[in-house]
């Protein structure tokens, strides 16, 4: 789908650019980029959009996808000695409590 505003007399066409990427049927493929709820699509700003063949995990090294394993870390190991503190206290504090 072709969305052109602007029109001949307001833009010269040899600064246009094509930004349009097809792909066969069946292909899986994984973007990022800005959402446009007027438009209703992933559009282009000039941070781009990044098109990744794969599942969404191929975006993992492309620019303007935050990285998230160490958040995911570091949330992990503080869940876990959370858990293991409530566990020490049910079985060493909660006893002597009369």
């Amino acid at each position: 789908m072709c969305r052109c505003k602007i029109q001949p007399h307001e833009r010269d066409p040899s600064t246009l650019t094509l930004e349009e990427t097809l792909l066969l049927t069946g292909v899986e493929a994984s973007l990022i980029g800005t959402w446009s709820a007027s438009d209703g699509a992933i559009i282009s700003k000039s941070e781009g959009v990044f098109l990744s063949l794969g599942p969404p995990e191929n975006l993992s090294s492309k620019e303007g996808l935050p990285h998230s394993f160490g958040s995911y870390l570091i949330s992990a190991i503080s869940l876990t000695a959370i858990g293991a503190g409530i566990v020490w206290f049910a079985l060493k504090i909660l006893p002597t409590l009369k």
